[in-house]
């Protein structure tokens, strides 16, 4: 919320502006907090399947 006033507003501090910056870091929080429930339960699913496979492959090679 506190960069709201930084993405809409039009202030300039020695001739730069500062609304791209604002967007510009708003859109990664936004895509970050998004992404990273997602990400992380989908990389959590795959270690588990993957931890299952090679229980299965180290139990059949120890058989041979």
């Amino acid at each position: 919320m506190g960069l709201i006033p930084m993405a809409i507003g039009d202030a300039n501090l020695i001739g730069l502006p500062y609304a791209p910056m604002g967007r510009a870091m708003i859109g990664g929080m936004v895509t970050g907090t998004l992404t990273t429930p997602l990400m992380v339960s989908l990389f959590y699913s795959y270690l588990d399947d993957f931890s299952g496979w090679w229980r299965r492959y180290i139990g059949l090679y120890r058989q041979r």
